[in-house]
């Protein structure tokens, strides 16, 4: 499958309904950093620190609606959403 890892994030922690740019939301520096490095990626709202310090970012992640789409996943919103069907 297609990057499992940031497709489990976005699944868990991220938005990608339809007509939207994917965005994953949280505030871990190894997901930020893996996202920031290897997609490209603009801020939704400026980077901002928590109560406990660390880096919460809501990070859009452009050119991989194809790709959601191919594992059928493209347009779930909130508890609607579910791992794509060819999961293995």
């Amino acid at each position: 499958m297609w990057e499992p890892r940031l497709i489990g994030w976005l699944i868990g922690d991220g938005s990608y309904g339809i007509d939207k740019t994917p965005r994953l939301s949280n505030c871990d520096d190894e997901i930020n950093n893996y996202v920031l490095e290897h997609f490209n990626t603009s801020d939704d709202r400026k980077p901002r620190l928590t109560k406990d310090g660390k880096l919460y970012r809501e990070t859009r992640i452009k050119e991989i609606c194809p790709k959601l789409r191919e594992l059928g996943i493209y347009g779930q919103t909130k508890d609607k959403k579910r791992l794509p069907k060819n999961i293995h």
